[in-house]
């Protein structure tokens, strides 16, 4: 799941175990646009809950922090 609107420079994605991956989208200046960078929290880091905030506030029914499920063969 992501977060992305028109007004946020950046998107939240919840890789699903544990770790938010954000990506800082680039604006175009003096005609050229330099790539899109991306940052990622584990929980424990110093942003990681602010980031965790912010998705949560976008997806409400999400939960953070639960590891994917595993499937028994």
């Amino acid at each position: 799941m992501s977060v992305a609107t028109d007004e946020v420079p950046y998107t939240i994605i919840n890789r699903g175990d544990g770790v938010l991956v954000v990506r800082v989208h680039s604006q175009t200046r003096q005609g050229r646009k330099l790539p899109d960078t991306s940052f990622t929290f584990k929980p424990g880091d110093p942003q990681y809950e602010s980031w965790q905030r912010i998705y949560n506030e976008n997806h409400p029914d999400a939960p953070v922090n639960t590891p994917p499920s595993v499937t028994e063969e």
